[in-house]
């Protein structure tokens, strides 16, 4: 059941705004940069992702080969697991930057 005074997308309820979808299509040239803009920061926020899994991923290779000749093979397992808690964090704020864009 919702909550008391929550809008909902029922065009019946009194007292809400019209709903009205993030992206419009087609209505002028601001509304075409405006989609342009949601587009290229998703595509930023991909990119960003890119770039961390990349780095997550030299820096465990790096720490694997050092581990193996010194068998120092915690420090592997902080790399991983901090690179792994670093990945979903940035997939995760990419996704909900999507959402407010």
């Amino acid at each position: 059941m919702p909550r008391r005074g929550s809008c909902r997308p029922r065009p019946w309820r009194r007292g809400c705004p019209p709903w009205r979808r993030r992206r419009e299509e087609g209505e002028g040239l601001l509304t075409t940069l405006q989609n342009y803009l949601f587009d290229f920061g998703a595509l930023g926020g991909l990119i960003l992702a890119t770039v961390a899994f990349l780095i997550v991923a030299i820096a465990a290779i790096a720490t694997f080969n050092e581990a193996r000749v010194r068998g120092e093979w915690s420090k592997f397992g902080v790399v991983v697991v901090v690179g792994v808690v670093l990945i979903i964090a940035i997939i995760w704020l990419a996704t909900k930057a999507s959402e407010i864009l």
